[in-house]
């Protein structure tokens, strides 16, 4: 009887600390997911902030008069990867620009 008292008494243990493990497991998931949603919404802002800095700087270099300006812009965004992903928010020289370069 004794013993079996006993047993009851450590199964009781066992399992009141699994909860506890379970309840700190969760807790550390839910605040690594608040975490992650945090860092990838300034991770977007970050992106979106220098993808138009960085568009509004080659429009810029192409409205230089200065060829090498024009030749900076070129060099920057060689393969017009900024231009064909961005092509509708980069208008004016800048959709031109190899045109007004090279002529």
């Amino acid at each position: 009887s004794s013993q079996f008292n006993g047993v009851l008494d450590a199964k009781a243990v066992v399992s009141t600390q699994s909860t506890g493990d379970e309840a700190r497991i969760a807790q550390e998931d839910a605040d690594f997911k608040s975490q992650l949603k945090a860092i990838s919404k300034q991770f977007s802002y970050t992106h979106k902030t220098f993808t138009d800095s960085l568009g509004e700087f080659l429009v810029a270099l192409t409205s230089e008069a200065d060829d090498s300006m024009k030749f900076l812009s070129l060099r920057i965004d060689f393969n017009e990867h900024y231009k064909h992903k961005h092509g509708n928010s980069f208008n004016g020289p800048y959709i031109n620009r190899t045109k007004s370069v090279v002529a």
